[in-house]
């Protein structure tokens, strides 16, 4: 759908928001990098909720990246004011919607270990399809970013590792409000493809973070943390992607026949618009407006 361009678009100006405030600790003369840095962030804000989260994982991307005392908390104090103002400004008048609104005997009845297990499918979701493959997945890789981490601090390198570091708690953080947010329809949502955006980025940051580690290091460890994700997605690539070619044959299906039931509304019993939208009058009473202005399936290049 054409509004969840919005991952797209929150993940491209996290990634650049991250990058140049490690380009300000390289090179801290550069006077462009954090303005840019800040208005990716804005960005990323306004795109969706999850770009809010920019400003928590920048925050700590600068007090553990800049080594430079007075620059640091001047950097820090001026991301967190506008940081602080973008939160504020974005909640002003929110409503959480009735209709996501959480039941609480229900999350009770769950327990904190079905949120824990929501949290881990969706966290090994972009290397599996499958729940169970995708639990133990997110399981692996938790288990690989603290022993990762534990390196890292170990070594006193923490600092030089911000960038990848800061691309791991933001995807965590994202999933995380996602297991809030969504944890309740069902943990089948933890696999919804959407979701896979930010957990990939999570998957890339670990595998930038140990081949740092591999390269930089002779540490046994570093070794078999590495080799471990490598086997992780080489054993689930072949299989993931034959999944995927599949479900796209299916989506291609699915959404053609959508098209042709779109095209055809007029002399479409309500039973069959329902695959349109669980409300059949509600296509009857948009459906004049596409085809007025030629959008959709009646513009010139429809089916």
């Amino acid at each position: 759908m054409g509004l969840l361009m919005q991952f797209a678009l929150v993940l491209a100006f996290a990634v650049l928001a991250f990058y140049f405030l490690q380009a300000l600790r390289q090179k801290p003369s550069s006077k462009l990098a954090f303005p840019v840095a800040l208005a990716s962030a804005t960005l990323a804000s306004l795109s969706s909720a999850q770009g809010l989260l920019v400003w928590p994982v920048g925050f700590v991307q600068l007090l553990i990246g800049q080594p430079r005392r007075r620059t640091k908390w001047f950097l820090v104090g001026s991301w967190s004011l506008l940081g602080v103002a973008e939160w504020v400004f974005y909640f002003l008048g929110y409503r959480i919607p009735a209709h996501t609104a959480a039941n609480p005997s229900d999350d009770l009845v769950a327990g904190p270990l079905y949120f824990v297990g929501f949290f881990l499918t969706a966290m090994g979701s972009s290397l599996s399809w499958w729940q169970g493959a995708a639990f133990a997945i997110g399981l692996l890789l938790l288990a690989l970013v603290g022993a990762g981490m534990f390196l890292i601090v170990r070594e006193g390198r923490l600092a030089e590792y911000s960038f990848w570091a800061s691309l791991l708690l933001f995807s965590f953080l994202v999933l995380l409000s996602v297991t809030v947010g969504r944890a309740e329809r069902d943990i089948d949502q933890a696999l919804v493809s959407r979701y896979t955006t930010y957990s990939i980025l999570g998957v890339v940051g670990l595998y930038a973070m140990l081949a740092k580690l591999r390269l930089e290091g002779k540490s046994r460890l570093s070794a078999l943390l590495f080799g471990t994700l490598l086997v992780a997605i080489a054993l689930s690539a072949p299989l993931t992607y034959a999944e995927g070619v599949q479900a796209g044959i299916s989506t291609e299906v699915t959404r053609e026949r959508a098209a042709y039931i779109l095209a055809t509304y007029e002399s479409q019993p309500d039973s069959r618009l329902t695959s349109l939208d669980p409300n059949p009058q509600l296509v009857r009473k948009r459906a004049p407006i596409l085809q007025r202005l030629d959008y959709n399936v009646f513009s010139e290049s429809g089916p």
